[in-house]
């Protein structure tokens, strides 16, 4: 019998206001009594929208800098600011490298036991209806294939009961 596993979704961090680093900082101080497997965002982790790579950077070290205090791994998911500069065009991700560099791959999944968590880009195809590429879709298929043993040698670990997918948008 597999035992039970506990996760928890974070919010959206934005709009960023007076309050925000107090509200990250209370969330991250419960989290951690609850104690949950992993901790997932939702995205917009940073402000962002703004032209400077030096500022991105620095919200950057400021959001971590509470994130990182969790007890337990956390695994980001993208959001618009967290790649659309200040230009607020949102085809300019200029600042996707930057996301990728702080935080990691735009899509990927965990495994937790018999639990596949999936987080997707949304931000991928906004302006055409907050779509995802072809390139993200054939990751997907694989990626499910190989949650449920078929397509990849082994399968191995616990069966897949459970999937939960993330996303900063509906799609």
């Amino acid at each position: 019998m597999s035992r039970r596993r506990t996760i928890a979704i974070v919010g959206d961090l934005s709009p960023v206001n007076g309050a925000s680093g107090k509200y990250v900082k209370e969330a991250v101080r419960e989290l951690n009594l609850l104690s949950p497997e992993a901790v997932f965002t939702v995205g917009n982790l940073v402000p962002g929208l703004t032209r400077s790579g030096e500022e991105y950077a620095k919200e950057v070290v400021e959001v971590r800098g509470d994130l990182d205090r969790l007890k337990m791994p956390w695994y980001p998911c993208v959001g618009r600011t967290d790649v659309t500069s200040g230009e607020r065009d949102v085809k300019d991700r200029r600042f996707e490298a930057l996301y990728r560099k702080y935080f990691g791959p735009l899509y990927y999944s965990v495994r937790l036991g018999e639990v596949h968590v999936i987080v997707l880009d949304s931000e991928e195809g906004v302006g055409a209806g907050n779509t995802i590429g072809d390139g993200q879709l054939a990751w997907l298929k694989d990626d499910l294939n190989g949650a449920f043993g078929r397509g990849r040698k082994g399968g191995g670990g616990e069966k897949t009961e459970y999937v939960v997918v993330l996303v900063h948008r509906p799609m």
